[in-house]
């Protein structure tokens, strides 16, 4: 069976215990994992971060490198922190640290998606649908 379907999280808390000692993250891939077993298909899991979690969260994945799915992470877009007493953004002042910029948050998830070339692997992989959880 060809499912023409991706698993999409915003991805901030999933790495909470939340259950008998399992995360999010886990109940998220044993239900994919799931899916994909009775199903015979390759839904993949693609996790949005925040651009200063991406490392803590490649991290977290690797728990999960021996599973049966293929889990994939994207960045959201980051834009750059006003200063308030003149609205000039803060890289411009030379603040081009973490700090100088901000994730624009979860409505990001598709234009993020679009600008990590994820979509567009998607797409010639022939899924035509995402489930976006946050």
């Amino acid at each position: 069976m060809t499912l023409k379907l991706i698993y999409a999280v915003v991805f901030h808390r999933s790495g909470i215990e939340v259950c008998n000692g399992l995360t999010f993250l886990d109940l998220i891939v044993i239900q994919i994992e799931n899916l994909n077993n009775k199903y015979g298909c390759s839904v993949p899991l693609f996790l949005m971060n925040p651009f200063n979690t991406h490392d803590d969260t490649q991290k977290i994945i690797e728990k999960h490198s021996n599973s049966n799915i293929e889990i994939h992470t994207f960045n959201q877009s980051q834009y750059p922190r006003l200063v308030a007493d003149d609205f000039v953004p803060m890289p411009s002042k030379g603040h081009t640290d973490k700090d100088g910029w901000y994730p624009p948050g979860h409505g990001d998830v598709f234009p993020s998606l679009k600008n990590s070339g994820k979509l567009d692997a998607l797409l010639s992989r022939g899924k035509e649908y995402v489930f976006v959880a946050n």
